[in-house]
């Protein structure tokens, strides 16, 4: 696809179901019972409404180039301030509790493989999207759990990370498995700074 776009589920009666939606071409959607099927929905509605611009001399919008702002407008985005303080309160929360350092190192050795893959995902074509998505997923399974693995560490040792309730809960709104992977790809982002 030639245009950046986004993936959620939604459920209606007791029914999940994904959609994709275009950023940068209004109303250009896809739905289906998997993200890989709304994904192809999207890919073929991205062509028809190309087609019919085209023919009824609507503007096409140039490519999008990715910014924090196209980030930033996307559902349940968090605001860079967020993840500084979030990221803040989890190194003052560790402090050098061993343990806490070690759970903190896998949460980041997993964060860094999933942000890798997500950031391959935006010059993969549909068929290596479908084929990765299954790793893709795992991943970010993963990153999820050592997130979890770490606060209840903290709090187990009488910390409140207070940090975790910020990033949402994944099981009562799918959207925060979204936030949790933005927050993923943040420490992935400062580790990789921090590393030259």
């Amino acid at each position: 696809m030639k245009y950046p776009f986004y993936t959620y589920s939604d459920v209606v009666d007791g029914h999940t179901f994904w959609v994709a939606k275009s950023l940068a071409l209004k109303g250009c959607v896809g739905q289906g019972d998997t993200p890989n099927d709304a994904i192809n929905e999207l890919a073929a509605n991205e062509v028809a409404w190309l087609e019919e611009a085209k023919e009824f001399g609507i503007p096409i919008p140039k490519s999008v180039i990715d910014t924090v702002a196209t980030y930033l407008s996307m559902p349940k985005a968090i605001q860079i301030e967020k993840m500084i303080s979030v990221h803040q309160q989890i190194a003052e929360e560790i402090d050098d509790d061993s343990g806490a350092i070690d759970l903190y190192d896998e949460m980041i050795a997993a964060a860094i493989k999933y942000a890798a893959i997500r950031a391959d995902w935006a010059v993969m074509n549909r068929e290596e999207k479908m084929e990765k998505d299954p790793l893709r997923t795992a991943l970010h399974n993963d990153v999820i759990i050592k997130t979890n693995m770490l606060a209840r560490y903290l709090r187990k040792a009488g910390k409140p990370a207070l940090w975790r309730n910020e990033l949402g809960d994944e099981e009562a709104d799918s959207m925060c498995r979204k936030v949790i992977g933005d927050f993923a790809c943040y420490l992935a982002f400062v580790s990789g700074l921090c590393a030259r």
